[in-house]
């Protein structure tokens, strides 16, 4: 069972890194600005909304018997 935790917790960090570098690549975009604020501001709310995801479903992973749906 631990080996599928730290499969489960390398696959969530994996997919926050993702987020994290868009929302890197959005600021970077809107400085240089290759973006307008409009787009700016979708870019972030999508990317928070994202992350939000990604940490409720990295919670119920680690402390539910959710897990036991994916076994």
């Amino acid at each position: 069972m631990r080996i599928f935790e730290g499969i489960g917790l390398i696959i969530y960090l994996f997919l926050t890194a993702i987020v994290i570098r868009h929302q890197i690549q959005a600021k970077k975009s809107f400085r240089t600005n290759k973006i307008n604020a409009e787009t700016f501001q979708k870019l972030t709310k999508r990317n928070l909304i994202l992350l939000t995801l990604i940490v409720i479903f990295l919670l119920l992973f680690l402390y539910t018997p959710f897990k036991l749906i994916f076994i």
